[in-house]
């Protein structure tokens, strides 16, 4: 391997403008490939697009009363089109994050709810289910028990 290498390097520096010149066009025909995959993706995109953004805003705004603080545009790879990502900000005081399809104009998800489930809860409903199913599990036991010694 060394070998290999050490050859490479004798060859690259005898012959550095031409390794030079076809790295060059290396990294332009990448760029160029690059830059056209993405466009086309772009364009596709922006043809899907049959909720503008303000139609978009209202179909959130029926959702989730309050006033539109922020928007973010996203492209979707997957699907071809942009997802809208509205940030509301309720009569409460609360922040929430809405996101929206362009093409179809529907929710996607919506976060931020004000019931909010803290770790803690979650582990005491986990606690709560587990010590039930150990009850249930030592009647079982407590009955297989009694009909065996009748």
């Amino acid at each position: 391997m060394k070998e290999f290498i050490s050859k490479l390097r004798e060859k690259l520096t005898k012959n550095n403008k031409k390794t030079a010149r076809i790295a060059a066009i290396v990294v332009a025909v990448i760029f160029v490939i690059t830059v056209t995959v993405f466009s086309i993706i772009y364009f596709r995109a922006k043809a899907n697009i049959k909720y503008s953004q303000d139609q978009l805003e209202k179909i959130a705004l029926t959702k989730v009363k309050g006033e539109v603080v922020g928007v973010n545009r996203e492209l979707n790879f997957k699907k071809d089109s942009f997802d809208y990502d509205f940030k509301i900000k309720t009569p409460n005081n609360v922040l929430r994050d809405v996101k929206m399809d362009s093409e179809y104009g529907v929710i996607l998800n919506s976060k931020g709810n004000i019931k909010k489930q803290t770790k803690k809860n979650n582990t005491n409903k986990v606690r709560k289910n587990n010590k039930n199913k150990q009850s249930k599990n030592e009647d079982n036991k407590n009955e297989d028990n009694n009909s065996n010694q009748e």
